[in-house]
């Protein structure tokens, strides 16, 4: 925990996700899911192959316990639910710890060489120094480097159990709900919001991969044994009918209610009354919303993120108020909550590849706490990871083609308001 990891891994791997027990992370490209165990992230990953023209713009594991094996990714116009446990007789960490034992075998075998244990002093190949940027110099961590990694096989079980499709465009985000395991909500640039329970399996068809393997093609979509459900009937739908929707997201405390922003607007939908928003901010920014994020505590607070170079705070009751604002020097791509303390991050889109941490404090002023410095080019995704008694890691993928996993030191969570014990 007291040092940087740096996981380099030549893949255009363009979204990244985390299980629940933050053992392993999915990161997602055109040629399928790789899936890494970060308690020995110098183990080649695990590939689920799945050939694709369509970039994954978003990747997200299911965060319930009772469906860790499911992960969902965007594939175009479609939601993809992949099982990577569909047997179900073992856990999930032991399904992929014996497969990525497997895996260092094969690889082990076809080099002619004896199977020897993967060890972290084997794959060290040299150390730099990178830093953590706070205002008081809380830290400087020195970083262990892996050599390139690439997968050992590409298994040709595609995994694919479920398919939703019923977007008439691209989906452009997804989002698993905090409290049922089997419910998503999906949006795209067709200016819809769908919520899907998938144990209903309505407006369901049964589908085999074509001949040539296509995923997209009009006669099948891959799957575990060559089948997939593909479900075409959300449960609740929701429309802005005025322009695409760029984000979707559950509340945190309140379980049937859910947001999504179009264009510049801000719309609050609830499951349980109809297709009519229940709070709607308009023009809550000059330009373009890319990301929102409900409160962690409160069911009424929402941020939200744009190409104007602001985060902004909202209470969905006072719809014409802006709480506070915080100003970047970049468009924002995602702006999040830390998942202890009372902070945010937040992820520029272009032009720098750093992430910032912000402590909020009682007024959302947003005072600059942290910066994460390292990465080599734009940071295209990050989640965080609880390794337990009050320690957290802060996990980014990077388009440089490296994985980073950051410790937080307790006085950087102490900044935000956090009192470790």
């Amino acid at each position: 925990m007291g040092e940087t990891v740096v996981v380099p891994l030549q893949e255009l791997v363009t979204s990244l996700s985390i299980n629940p027990n933050g053992h392993h992370v999915v990161l997602a490209a055109k040629r399928g899911l790789f899936l890494l165990d970060l308690t020995t992230p110098f183990a080649p990953p695990i590939a689920f192959k799945h050939n694709t023209k369509w970039e994954v713009t978003d990747v997200i594991w299911n965060p319930h316990p009772q469906h860790s094996s499911w992960i969902a990714s965007t594939s175009n116009q479609k939601v993809l639910i992949w099982n990577v446990d569909p047997t179900g007789s073992m856990s999930l960490s032991n399904s992929l710890a014996s497969a990525s034992s497997a895996a260092n075998t094969s690889a082990s075998v076809s080099n002619g060489s004896t199977p020897t244990p993967s060890t972290p002093a084997a794959h060290t190949s040299k150390a730099f120094r990178t830093s953590i940027n706070t205002p008081d110099a809380f830290r400087t961590a020195s970083t262990r480097v892996n050599p390139l990694i690439n997968p050992s096989s590409m298994p040709q079980n595609q995994n694919v159990e479920i398919v939703l499709h019923v977007h008439k465009r691209a989906v452009s985000d997804f989002h698993w709900s905090p409290f049922r395991s089997e419910v998503i909500a999906t949006c795209g640039y067709d200016n819809f919001v769908h919520v899907w329970d998938l144990r209903t399996r309505s407006g369901s068809t049964s589908s085999t991969t074509s001949d040539d393997g296509n995923p997209h093609s009009e006669t099948g979509v891959p799957g575990r044994s060559g089948m997939a459900l593909v479900l075409s009937k959300p449960d609740v739908s929701f429309c802005s009918w005025t322009s695409g929707a760029t984000a979707v997201k559950w509340n945190r405390v309140s379980e049937y209610m859910l947001a999504s922003s179009h264009d510049t607007d801000l719309r609050v939908w609830d499951t349980r009354f109809g297709s009519k928003e229940v709070s709607l901010i308009t023009a809550a920014h000059m330009t373009k919303i890319y990301g929102i994020d409900w409160s962690p505590r409160s069911p009424e607070e929402i941020i939200t993120c744009s190409q104007d170079q602001c985060v902004k705070l909202w209470n969905i009751r006072e719809t014409r108020k802006c709480e506070g604002t915080i100003m970047t020097n970049s468009p924002v791509w995602r702006a999040r909550f830390t998942p202890f303390g009372n902070g945010i991050v937040t992820m520029p889109l272009r032009k720098e590849n750093e992430l910032t941490m912000w402590g909020l404090g009682d007024s959302f002023a947003g005072e600059n706490v942290a910066t994460f410095t390292g990465h080599t080019d734009v940071v295209k995704e990050f989640v965080w990871r609880n390794c337990g008694d009050n320690e957290y890691q802060l996990v980014t993928w990077s388009k440089d083609q490296t994985l980073r996993l950051w410790p937080i030191d307790r006085k950087i969570q102490i900044a935000i308001g956090h009192k470790p014990l």
